[in-house]
Order: C-alpha cells, then sequence, then structure tokens
C-alpha cells in the first residue's frame, strides 16, 4: 500500500514537471519575433524605341546622347535615373518600378547639356498625374545639340512586341510584372533650328566663284534660363525662355576648314547651297535684346577666267531677322546671298571683296 503511494506521488510529480515543460516551451515560442517579409524586387524598367512628334526615329548608334527620366507617383518623385545607349548593347537602364504600380513618367535629353540642378515640381493641382514644371537654370542660347523634353510614354511587355504607338500627353506608366516593363517615348523639341544657305549674285557669278572654307555662328548671349511645362494631353503647355545677363558661349561651327571645301559658283545663283549642318537657338533669341546673332564666313576668292585665287576674305554680318520669334521645332532657314560692294572693280584683287546680304525665306 505504501508502495502503490510512493508509485502515486511519482507520477503525479512527473505529470507536474512535463506541463511546466510545455508551458514553459510554449512562452519560449511565443516570444520568438517572426522573420521580416522580403522587401520587394524592382523590374527593371527597359527603353525600347524613341521617336519625335515628326514621326523621325531616333537611332540608337554611339551617338546618342542620354536621356535623364524622372518616375513619380501621384505627389512625389520616386526615382530618377537614365536610359543610355551602350554599343554592342543596347538601350540600357538604371531604372526600375515596382510591380503593378501607378507612376507617371518625364524627361529630357541629351542630360548632358542641362547638367544636374534642373529641378522639377508638380502643376498648381500638386500632382504628377496633371503634367510637371522643369526648370533649366542655365542652357546655352546656341547650340549643336537638338534639347528635347519627354512629351508622351507607352508601355509595351517586350522587346519589338509592340510597335510605337505613343500618345502625345500621355505620362502615365502602369507597370506590369517582373521582366516585362519596357517604355517607348515620344520626344519633343525645345529649340528651334537654324539653317544656313548660300547663294551667288548672278553677274558677280559670270568672273568669280567662292570657296567657302569656315563658317561659325556666335551670340552675344550665351545661356538662358528656361521652363517647360508639360501637361496630361498636351504635351508642351508652355516653354519660357530668359537670357541670363552676362553669359557668353562659344560659336557653332557650321562647316570646318578639315572638311572639304565648298564652292559657290554659277550654279548656286538661284538655288542655293545648302549647308549640311544645324544649329539649335532658343525660339526667340531673334527677338531677344543683346542675342546679337552673328556669322562669321572664310572663303577664298577665285577669278574664274583665269582660275587665280585671289586670296583669304573673312567676313563677318549680323543676322537681322525680322520674324519676332519662332516655335519650338521650327527652322529657320537663312540664305546668304553672297554680292560684291563694287562689282565692275575687280582687276583689282584687294577691291574685289564681296559682302553679304542675308535674305530669309
Amino acid at each position: 500500500m505504501i508502495k502503490d503511494r510512493m508509485t502515486y506521488r511519482w507520477l503525479w510529480s512527473c505529470l507536474i514537471a512535463g506541463s511546466l515543460l510545455l508551458t514553459g516551451c510554449a512562452d519560449k515560442s511565443e516570444e520568438t519575433p517572426q522573420p521580416s517579409p522580403e522587401p520587394e524586387v524592382g523590374s527593371p524598367l527597359e527603353l525600347q524605341a524613341v521617336t519625335r512628334t515628326n514621326g523621325a526615329t531616333l537611332i540608337g548608334d554611339a551617338s546618342c546622347p542620354d536621356i535623364k527620366a524622372i518616375l513619380t507617383s501621384e505627389t512625389e518623385t520616386v526615382q530618377e535615373g537614365y536610359f543610355r545607349y551602350v554599343t554592342g548593347s543596347g538601350w540600357t537602364s538604371d531604372l526600375s518600378v515596382k510591380e503593378e504600380r501607378q507612376y507617371y513618367l518625364y524627361g529630357y535629353m541629351p542630360e548632358v547639356i542641362t547638367g544636374p540642378t534642373v529641378t522639377d515640381t508638380p502643376p498648381e493641382s500638386g500632382k504628377y498625374s496633371d503634367g510637371i514644371d522643369l526648370s533649366f537654370p542655365g542652357l546655352p542660347a546656341i547650340t549643336e545639340q537638338d534639347v528635347c523634353v519627354v512629351v508622351g510614354v507607352q508601355r509595351v511587355d517586350g522587346i519589338g512586341e509592340n510597335t510605337p504607338d505613343v500618345t502625345e500627353g500621355n505620362f502615365s506608366y502602369f507597370s506590369g510584372i517582373w521582366g516585362r516593363n519596357y517604355v517607348n517615348l515620344l520626344m519633343d523639341h525645345i529649340y528651334a533650328g537654324i539653317e544656313l544657305n548660300f547663294k551667288l549674285d548672278a553677274e558677280y557669278a559670270k568672273l568669280r566663284s567662292i570657296h567657302l572654307k569656315t563658317i561659325t555662328l556666335s551670340t552675344g548671349c550665351g545661356q538662358v534660363k528656361a521652363t517647360v511645362q508639360l501637361r496630361k494631353n498636351k504635351g508642351i503647355g508652355q516653354a519660357t525662355f530668359t537670357p541670363v545677363a552676362n553669359t557668353s558661349s562659344a560659336p557653332i561651327t557650321m562647316l570646318s576648314a578639315e572638311s572639304a571645301e565648298t564652292v559657290l559658283d554659277d550654279r548656286y545663283t538661284i538655288t542655293p547651297l545648302k549647308i549640311n549642318k544645324l544649329a539649335y537657338c532658343f525660339p526667340s533669341i531673334f527677338a531677344a535684346e543683346g542675342a546679337n546673332l552673328s556669322i562669321t564666313t572664310t572663303y577664298d576668292v577665285y577669278d574664274r577666267t583665269k582660275n587665280k585665287n585671289l586670296g583669304e576674305r573673312t567676313s563677318t554680318n549680323a543676322l537681322r531677322i525680322t520674324a519676332a520669334a519662332i516655335k519650338p521645332g521650327q527652322k529657320k532657314t537663312v540664305v546668304i546671298t553672297v554680292q560684291p560692294t563694287y562689282l565692275y572693280v575687280l582687276s583689282d584683287g584687294d577691291l574685289d571683296n564681296p559682302g553679304t546680304t542675308v535674305v530669309i525665306i
């Protein structure tokens, strides 16, 4: 009997000890922190194609400028990055998006010309879904590069799967699943182009030919402050340019001495000779005070009857263009008519110094 009572007490002690052990394990389990969820990995945002509003495609090659991209949500900038063209790899990107999220995509090129000081703000509504204001504090007044801004985006699933069909004024980008986030961009110019054409006075062409050697375009205004308003369903809403005082810029070389010289003769008395290079300027440069746009030409004068070089000459002429302004994306063609001051005093080479008359078409 005593033995049974001792056995019972032993079993009861084991049961109580086991219960305490299980309770301790349960408490310990509840105190163990759960692992945090892994952060969502962004899907690469890749560029498929770039077109301009005139339908021209930006062909990918080593000369393609970098495109600065600004990725926003409804109310804030989410990420900034670049689309770059790398020879052998095509378009590359350092941008990424989360899956199935609403974004708005803006941008401009070339990034190198605008620098890192460009600021962006939403429009009056405070919502990037309605557009963006881009402020460029120091754009060159004249440049060799075509400055453009993104005016439309289109999401596509993969390279070559969709023909670019971008709606101007659409900046919405709703991301897809991982690996299926490509974009087509539509871009528009904020500068105007200047094209130079040369023709020779008909009477002067009977006796002389002009061998163009160098042509440069310069201005008294070095930089401008620009604000470009991009708006939903519209593209460029407004672009304003203000010359920055006491700034200067290097002349633009339209024709260089290293290139083959261009001969003006009787073939170019009616149909002008086109210089196959464009310069770009802010649109209202022709009306801006102090802009003083001018062209400097170096050339040789030849006596056509004797095939004799009468010497090198240099002429600098102001481009007094009457148009108050031209709009972004337009091209102004300037025709330079080479005409002598003393047409019939041609035996003396020193007096055979043709000036230039600017005719606008």
